[in-house]
């Protein structure tokens, strides 16, 4: 296979692992009393990066939403915080913030570039980011998707 062909399949189970993740959530709201029903994942889109301007806004939540001595998560990727972390195994983990996923994105940008790693893919759509980021032979899927009114689903997936 192909690098390019590995990374639109992680980049694919990364979205399906973070669609499973938004069906569970809603199965628990509907368990729970909520009378409102799923909403389908917008189709995905490629955007371009961030305009520079939004650039010196980075820093400023990394720096609020997580501390230096915070746990790892799959690969070493930084665990967001405030997070909760929902399931994690040798190759992935998955979390549930309750802040946005424009803010997740954001920082999961800010704090891998800072690490060396290269933004290989940036997908973004109004509920969600999809991000493949490689580090030498490592390589890592981070897919932040809106999991309901209050709450936002982050799956990282590494490999190499």
């Amino acid at each position: 296979m192909t690098a390019r062909m590995i990374t639109i399949v992680l980049l694919l189970l990364a979205t399906a692992t973070a669609v499973a993740g938004c069906a569970s959530t809603s199965q628990a709201g509907s368990a729970a009393g909520s009378s409102k029903p799923p909403s389908s994942a917008p189709a995905a889109s490629v955007a371009p990066a961030a305009p520079s301007s939004s650039a010196p806004a980075a820093p400023s939540v990394a720096a609020a939403s997580q501390p230096s001595s915070a746990p790892a998560a799959a690969g070493g990727i930084p665990v967001y915080h405030p997070s909760t972390v929902v399931s994690q195994n040798a190759g992935s983990t998955l979390l549930r913030t309750s802040d946005s996923v424009a803010k997740v994105g954001m920082f999961y940008e800010h704090e891998l570039a800072a690490a060396g790693w290269q933004t290989v893919s940036r997908n973004a759509v109004g509920a969600s980011t999809n991000l493949v980021m490689r580090k030498g032979q490592a390589g890592a899927s981070i897919s932040i998707t809106k999991a309901g009114p209050a709450a936002t689903s982050i799956s990282i997936t590494t490999y190499g």
